[in-house]
């Protein structure tokens, strides 16, 4: 598919719907990791300063956004296999919960009304015992129903 660039408004052909071509992407990459500071990575012009007196990196928000997505990009190329697997396991955790014909929210309504409790108050103990345990929200939930021997 063909895009222009948002940069140097030339054609270029792009199979992911990219907006930014590759020679601007890698001199971006480049201006950001070791151009001045007080210039702008994306159009090289001056970046100001903000009221604090701090300088900003980007001189306009349309250089911000053309800047948030380069880094966007290069994130997802440097840490593409970690990426994939979350994304597995998260379709993985949605299948099985699809596949049990209800979602967590039911779960933990059921369980709060055997325990008698409401929906908000067994969800502020679920997501507790998660965060002391360093474990998911379906994890604890199962381990809850596991311990108070409740049949789903």
């Amino acid at each position: 598919m063909t895009e222009i660039c948002e940069v140097c408004h030339r054609e270029f052909n792009s199979l992911s719907r990219r907006t930014i071509c590759d020679a601007c992407y890698e001199r971006i990459v480049r201006n950001m990791e070791l151009g001045p500071e007080g210039i702008c990575p994306v159009c090289g012009n001056p970046s100001g300063t903000t009221r604090f007196g701090r300088r900003k990196k980007y001189c306009s928000d349309e250089c911000y956004k053309i800047g948030h997505m380069v880094c966007t990009r290069r994130y997802s190329l440097l840490h593409h296999d970690w990426l994939q697997q979350r994304r597995k396991e998260r379709r993985k955790k949605k299948k099985i919960r699809l596949l049990r014909g209800r979602s967590r929210i039911d779960d933990i309504a059921m369980l709060g009304k055997i325990l008698e409790k409401s929906y908000g108050e067994m969800s502020a103990i679920l997501r507790q015992r998660a965060a002391r345990d360093g474990i998911s929200l379906d994890i604890a939930l199962a381990a809850v129903v596991h311990e108070r021997g409740i049949s789903r």
